[in-house]
């Protein structure tokens, strides 16, 4: 599986991660059906299917904001990459979090009412929610990927293991 962004569109953050961990699993199974070889490419294999599955964070930069006026609109173009749904995360939970954005690819697209304090407060509430959904997914995909790679590791021993057994 080569989905290297987050992307969320209505599939909640733990769903997604564990759909991902076990696509990687079935990899390394797949892999290691295939297989008559030393432990050490065996460890290779383990690292490049790691590589291959784990999730880059979504990232932002909001420092490169370019605006445009129009008649009774502002239009903002945000560097960016992930999608154009993110996920609000709460201690307990995570939900959808709606904003009004187009998607472009490598951009998103604020389009807020011209009024020009109005517009600085929403933009400001909204890049405040990124920047926090952008942090909290990063330590979560950070964690994932970890979590991801010592799975393997352990999935991987134990295939090794039944595969030099068959070998004798």
């Amino acid at each position: 599986m080569r989905d290297k962004f987050v992307i969320f569109n209505g599939v909640s953050c733990e769903c997604y991660l564990n759909r991902m961990r076990n696509y990687a699993l079935r990899d390394l199974k797949d892999e290691a059906k295939k297989m008559r070889t030393g432990l050490k490419k065996f460890s290779e294999v383990i690292e490049e299917i790691h590589e291959k599955n784990k999730i880059e964070p979504l990232e932002f930069l909001y420092e490169e904001i370019k605006k445009i006026d129009k008649k009774d609109v502002a239009i903002f173009y945000l560097k960016f990459t992930g999608n154009d749904e993110l996920l609000e995360t709460f201690p307990d939970s995570i939900k959808p979090l709606k904003l009004p954005i187009i998607k472009k690819e490598g951009e998103i697209v604020f389009v807020l009412k011209k009024n020009k304090i109005d517009i600085n407060l929403k933009l400001k509430k909204y890049l405040k929610n990124l920047q926090e959904v952008s942090e909290a997914l990063k330590i979560k995909v950070e964690k994932h990927n970890k979590d991801l790679l010592e799975r393997l590791k352990k999935k991987g021993e134990r295939l090794y293991e039944k595969i030099s057994l068959r070998g004798w």
